[in-house]
């Protein structure tokens, strides 16, 4: 009996030495550092709530940037959720270095204030570098949030990424065939000169599922990729909201350029530029690029006030070596008083069009092209756009001009109604036409959304026009009754007006805002911030008033 309970106690120190030793922060030792300093391999670092500002370590190697964590592989550094267990660099150094880090994890804290002249980010990943980032918070960081560096591929998920600036791609930005996979993560926010969210560059192949990219802002004059720009690498994008973002080149949204890009089932909605030279309002496809949009919105994207050189609402293409759009919806999209394609422009490229709704352009044609360029066109539906619904290039056959009979335009739900010449079965020219495909990114169904388990009871739809003057309109979706807050922020963070607080139906809903403070009195032009508060959930926008 006596053998059987000594052999049981060594089996149960053997099982805690397997799992690792749990050191604490600052119970056990006074610093991050110090705690990761002594950990080994299958050890957790576990950081009580408060905030860590100790930066004073260098990660060696020449480098002498000065750091809050100098991460080491086989660990899990934990605080204890964001908001709670905040690593503050104090706009001294870099919040978290990982220098050929594998087999670690970073998880449940916020990362913020960091800055240095070089690689000043949240966390920095280098040398091959792959640990797992998970629900942290990334703010409030000058030199970028998120920084990958020669080959470099962690695995980035269900983490915050907001109000961060940079030299460009200040919520993330990838160098030197850096390949993370990015997952439900909202960045929020970003500024930066270029690629003012995120920026993949020199061979890097990232993936990004299911993230939402909205309110970012180019910093500089002619700068390209308001929400993402892709150079000279590759990127694969799966299931993105791409919102109200800005630019003052190229690509309101995303910008691409000597770039292989799979884009599918996104929506990339109210998004601009606003320089003297802006191409793409929603995307811009640029030399020798090869690029497949599938089953894609493309909504609400404008160009705003350029007149040189500045064309595709939608989307526009130049030079690029190949691109396929297939099932997607370009529509309510605007290009500039003298530009052309307000759903699409085409210059100096073949691309293919096929099984797409084109329409309702607010101006420009639904297509445009110049005489180098012969896209082919097949099953798709030109209708609505403002200056004309012709197929520029060859008409591949089986393409039309009738209503796609959305189910709320105005309310940007571009789902179909049951009648929709475009649902599955239903083309103009019979059933069997385009192999009985649907036509554009969305399927039949105008019935409200269920509360389902896990899916937000509330959503900020966004407000338009965005920059306006003197008045813009705010939409926002409630899937169930709810008291609803809805306000006004300046920039710096002052409330300027309530515009909404009651409790509301389901369904959408709209409210105006005319640019005047709760007092009734005109406010400066500038940045303001719309926030939405019901049934739980906060969520925030960005919009412009132009005085």
């Amino acid at each position: 009996m006596k053998r059987l309970l000594v052999l049981s106690v060594l089996l149960i120190v053997s099982a805690g030495s397997a799992q690792g030793t749990t050191r604490l922060v600052p119970g056990q030792y006074s610093t991050i550092q110090a705690a990761v300093d002594a950990a080994i391999a299958g050890d957790v670092v576990l950081i009580a709530p408060g905030v860590y500002s100790d930066v004073t370590h260098t990660p060696g190697g020449g480098d002498t940037t000065k750091c809050v964590v100098v991460m080491k592989s086989g660990i899990t550094l934990r605080g204890m959720g964001r908001g709670r267990t905040i690593i503050d660099a104090n706009q001294l150094g870099r919040g978290i270095q990982c220098t050929g880090v594998t087999n670690a994890s970073i998880e449940s804290m916020t990362i913020r204030e960091a800055f240095a002249q070089i690689h000043g980010a949240g966390i920095f990943c280098l040398d091959g570098s792959s640990p797992l980032i998970t629900d942290c918070e990334l703010t409030s960081n000058f030199d970028g949030a998120f920084i990958c560096y020669n080959a470099s591929s962690p695995t980035l998920e269900y983490s915050r990424l907001t109000i961060n600036a940079g030299k460009e791609g200040a919520a993330i930005a990838l160098y030197l065939n850096s390949s993370p996979v990015v997952r439900s993560c909202f960045i929020d926010g970003s500024i930066a000169p270029a690629g003012a969210a995120i920026i993949v560059r020199d061979g890097s192949a990232p993936q990004f599922i299911d993230c939402v990219v909205t309110n970012s802002l180019i910093s500089a004059p002619g700068g390209f990729g308001g929400g993402v720009g892709v150079v000279s690498a590759s990127a694969t994008l799966l299931g993105c909201r791409i919102e109200d973002n800005t630019a003052t080149g190229g690509g309101g949204g995303c910008a691409f350029s000597q770039a292989t890009i799979q884009m599918t089932n996104c929506l990339v909605q109210s998004n601009r530029t606003t320089g003297a030279y802006g191409p793409g309002g929603g995307v811009f496809i640029d030399f020798e690029s090869n690029v497949v949009m599938e089953g894609c919105t493309i909504t609400r994207n404008s160009i705003v006030g350029n007149d040189l050189f500045s064309d595709g609402g939608g989307v526009c293409i130049n030079s690029a070596t190949q691109v396929t759009l297939r099932q997607c919806t370009i529509s309510a999209n605007t290009t500039c008083t003298s530009g052309f394609g307000g759903a699409i422009a085409v210059f100096t490229c073949n691309p293919v069009i096929e099984k797409c709704i084109l329409s309702h352009s607010i101006r420009g044609a639904g297509m445009a092209c110049d005489e180098e360029s012969v896209p082919v066109v097949s099953c798709t539906d030109l209708y609505g756009n403002l200056n004309g619904n012709s197929i520029c290039g060859t008409n591949g056959g089986q393409n039309f001009s009738q209503d796609p009979l959305f189910c709320d335009l105005a309310g940007d739900d571009y789902r179909l109604q049951a009648a929709s010449p475009c649902a599955a079965g239903q083309h103009p020219s019979g059933a069997g036409a385009c192999n009985g495909s649907r036509l554009g990114a969305n399927d039949v169904g105008c019935s409200p959304l269920g509360v389902t388990e896990g899916v937000p009871t509330a959503r900020l739809v966004g407000n338009s026009p965005n920059p306006f003057q003197p008045a813009t309109t705010i939409r926002f979706d409630l899937v169930r009754a709810s008291l609803v807050v809805l306000e006004v922020f300046d920039v710096a963070g002052r409330k300027v007006r309530t515009l909404e607080n009651s409790r509301m139906e389901a369904g959408r809903h709209e409210s105006s805002w005319d640019g005047s403070d709760d007092g009734g009195l005109r406010v400066s032009g500038g940045v303001y911030f719309y926030r939405l508060t019901a049934d739980g959930m906060k969520e925030s926008r960005r919009m412009v008033l132009a005085r």
